[in-house]
């Protein structure tokens, strides 16, 4: 199963991304990636997402008192996604996690690796940049404070880690390693400028297939492209990951409504020969649906397998359905679900099929087809009575999502 948002590109390394290993060595420089976190909006969803579609196999994590879930991704030189899902919140970093995900799910932090955290504080403040230094048993990490431009940066240095089984390290993807991260950051040049003191070297400019460019700095393992934040956008987050993958095949970029946020590459990937994920399974459209209807408040939210009908044609076959029931009055809070489930899987690579459109005072209708795979979308709400100024509407809003072998 696979979802349907990928864009297939064969990047021209100098100019149009980060140059590889090779063609800006730097051996001696104390600073590596470590790990990436992506915050995301519901763990299992996110799990079927980057396990089933994207081939990705599971370390797990654990649940932590502060209501913060977790899933690792490991990868063999060490290097890791972590999976972070919020259950409650008893903490700062909680709360922050869960403000994050409501402006969208995505890359929360880059955590680097660059030795004693008492030396990298000393270095940063060097230029001028000011972190907290935390000591735990595990590991010990030096941090902007909330609310700090960048703290969405910190370093970490773990004393020991728990080995890895060999399951955990094998991907059906064949990924081994992060190799390239673009993340936004308030001020490039300084940081740019303590990257060097760590011994980054910088690479030139680059620039991503979705349009944004920044400064990319070689670092012990890979690459980290400082991309200038707009100003007045809202808080800073990691745009893009390549991971590297055995093979010889091109390079494959998920867009993030594929990836839950996250513009996410697999590199080396041979697509003729090695693992290609599967293009034909309705279950595509199903979870792409319904992480996007995860964002919104509701009473409930359910996917099950089976026979589902394809209400135009009357046609049935096996598929999937997502259901959604929530309220019309929290909805004009947060926006409608209709529209943005029909914006997301527009920009998502989907092609609708305006034969299914339709709109009312009542509800709409709408459909996507990506290969294959036909997804149709009905939502529905009471829109009042116009002849009757005393009738209250009821307060429900449903959303149904039927997705099968198109027909």
């Amino acid at each position: 199963m696979e979802l349907p948002a990928a864009i297939i590109l064969t990047l021209a390394l100098l100019g149009s991304g980060p140059k590889t290993a090779s063609q800006c060595a730097v051996t001696d420089a104390a600073v590596r990636i470590d790990h990436v976190p992506i915050a995301v909006a519901n763990l299992e969803v996110a799990k079927r997402t980057y396990g089933d579609s994207l081939g990705f196999s599971f370390k797990p994590g654990r649940l932590h008192s502060n209501g913060l879930n977790k899933l690792h991704i490991r990868f063999r030189d060490g290097s890791q996604l972590e999976l972070i899902a919020t259950e409650w919140t008893s903490d700062a970093l909680a709360e922050w996690y869960e403000e994050f995900v409501q402006r969208g799910e995505g890359g929360a932090f880059l955590a680097l690796d660059a030795g004693d955290v008492d030396e990298v504080a000393e270095r940063l403040k060097g230029h001028g940049l000011d972190v907290e230094v935390t000591r735990g048993p595990a590991f010990d990490y030096a941090s902007f404070p909330i609310g700090h431009p960048l703290h969405h940066l910190f370093f970490i240095r773990v004393h020991t880690r728990a080995p890895d089984k060999a399951e955990h390290l094998s991907h059906r993807n064949e990924a081994i390693g992060i190799r390239s991260v673009w993340v936004e950051v308030h001020d490039s040049a300084l940081v740019g400028a303590a990257f060097r003191a760590l011994g980054a070297k910088r690479c030139g400019e680059s620039a991503h297939p979705a349009g944004f460019r920044g400064d990319a700095f070689a670092l012990r393992d890979g690459i980290v492209v400082l991309v200038e934040r707009a100003t007045g956008a809202r808080g800073s987050r990691v745009l893009a990951v390549s991971v590297e993958t055995n093979g010889t095949g091109r390079e494959t970029w998920y867009m993030p409504g594929a990836a839950h946020g996250l513009w996410l590459a697999l590199g080396g990937v041979d697509v003729e020969a090695g693992w290609a994920p599967d293009r034909q399974n309705p279950r595509s459209g199903c979870d792409l649906a319904t992480q996007i209807l995860a964002e919104f408040p509701s009473v409930s939210l359910t996917l099950s397998e089976g026979e589902v009908e394809d209400y135009r044609t009357g046609r049935s076959g096996q598929g999937c359905r997502v259901e959604m029931k929530g309220s019309a009055v929290a909805f004009r809070e947060s926006g409608q679900p209709d529209i943005a489930l029909r914006e997301r899987f527009a920009a998502s690579n989907w092609t609708e099929d305006y034969s299914y459109a339709a709109d009312g005072p009542d509800g709409s209708a709408f459909a996507f087809r990506n290969g294959p795979v036909l997804c149709v979308f009905r939502a529905h709400w009471d829109g009042g009575d116009d002849s009757d100024p005393t009738y209250v509407p009821d307060d429900r809003y449903d959303v149904e999502v039927d997705c099968m072998k198109g027909s």
